[in-house]
């Protein structure tokens, strides 16, 4: 009796297990996770079949190694029934794999008390690209009145950027040292200029801009510093000299700019001026007419188009020749010697008598000397009628 009761029971153990493990079922929810670009870590839902109020242990297997499954509600292995579920965590693990690349894997549940029950789950994920350094404009040119430039530090990676930059340049400041810059986004830095005391010409520099990982960019800067000074200069006419007794004169010319001088053009009232011509140190030029003070205007041009002031010379000018007279021995009809002397006058309206000179034969002249009313004189030898010719001199250099 007890042998047929003992074969009773264990045919229903037997059928009893049998029912329960072919009645047993795990699934998992989602059955699928895309942990995209840069997700971490994600919970996924697992359940069971088993009888309500009865837990059963599970296992997971996960591949490949960069798939972490484990933690949540119930750790890696734990249990799962029903109405319990088990919240399991799944984890990625990005190091070491391929920037750019899209990873596939699988985690396996598995009941570990009748091995017959299975859910699988789908996991996916990309490496990020690393971070990658943009700088916009790539060159700038402040010319001659620009003053600031805001440059676009962008980050076309997929990773964080940490960025610094750096200039070195005494005419040019920027309002940042660095930032950092998430994937697809940017920052601004402004580059102002100082052209202050700074001497007129182009200046050059770069703006180095640099990364930890995302790479560098040098950024060419330029600028210019107006020549706004005009040049200076001199004029001599007939080099210096107070007097002419020519329209025709010369002019000596001088100036000087820090840009250099290319141009100048000249004016007799300092209103009308002749056609700007190549700057030179010497200049032909052709006076009004009529005796008086001449003025003669220059004004210089330099290299960056600024022209300097009225620059003036004075002469006088004198055509009128001196007239004056002459007596031989205040005007004696005869005399018994060689030797006479001479009573003169002078007088010029222009520029004054300044010198005479005396012949005997109105051909040859002695040497020049200074103006005087008076003067010894030696006649030729010989009686007879004897001619004293003179003649004078104005300061202008006209002779009589």
């Amino acid at each position: 009796m007890k042998t047929k009761l003992f074969k009773i029971v264990f045919f229903l153990i037997i059928i009893n297990t049998l029912f329960v493990s072919s009645a047993f079922a795990l699934w998992v929810e989602p059955s699928s996770l895309n942990f995209g670009t840069y997700e971490t870590s994600l919970t996924v839902t697992l359940t069971s079949t088993f009888g309500i109020g009865y837990q059963i242990p599970y296992g997971v297997e996960s591949k490949p190694g960069w798939v972490i499954c484990g933690g949540g509600t119930f750790p890696d292995p734990g249990n799962v029934g029903a109405p319990q579920p088990a919240q399991v965590q799944v984890s990625v693990n990005r190091t070491g794999l391929t920037p750019g690349q899209t990873y596939s894997g699988t985690v396996k549940f598995y009941d570990r008390l009748f091995s017959t029950s299975y859910a699988y789950l789908s996991v996916s994920m990309r490496v990020p690209l690393p971070a990658q350094l943009s700088v916009s404009p790539g060159s700038y040119n402040f010319g001659e009145g620009g003053t600031t430039c805001q440059f676009a530090v962008q980050n076309t990676g997929e990773s964080t950027l940490n960025w610094s930059v750096s200039e070195g340049l005494s005419w040019l400041s920027l309002s940042s040292s660095g930032g950092s810059v998430a994937p697809g986004g940017l920052q601004y830095v402004s580059a102002m200029v100082n052209r202050g005391t700074l001497t007129p010409e182009t200046y050059t520099g770069t703006i180095s801009f640099t990364s930890s990982k995302g790479g560098s960019q040098s950024v060419s800067v330029s600028m210019t510093v107006p020549d706004t000074i005009p040049p200076t200069g001199t004029i001599s006419i007939n080099s210096g000299d107070i007097y002419a007794n020519s329209t025709s004169v010369t002019l000596t010319l001088s100036a000087s700019d820090s840009g250099g001088v290319n141009k100048m053009q000249f004016s007799n009232d300092g209103v009308s001026f002749s056609s700007e011509e190549d700057y030179a140190t010497s200049k032909s030029w052709t006076l009004t007419a009529g005796d008086g003070l001449k003025t003669v205007y220059v004004q210089y041009k330099d290299n960056a188009g600024n022209w300097g002031g009225l620059i003036s010379d004075t002469i006088i000018l004198d055509n009128t020749l001196p007239s004056g007279t002459i007596l031989i021995d205040d005007g004696a009809e005869s005399t018994d010697s060689t030797s006479v002397t001479l009573t003169l006058w002078a007088s010029d309206s222009g520029s004054g008598v300044s010198k005479m000179q005396f012949s005997n034969d109105g051909v040859v002249f002695s040497s020049e000397e200074d103006y005087a009313t008076s003067k010894s004189w030696t006649l030729t030898t010989g009686d007879g009628t004897k001619t004293v010719y003179v003649r004078h001199k104005d300061n202008a250099g006209n002779w009589s």
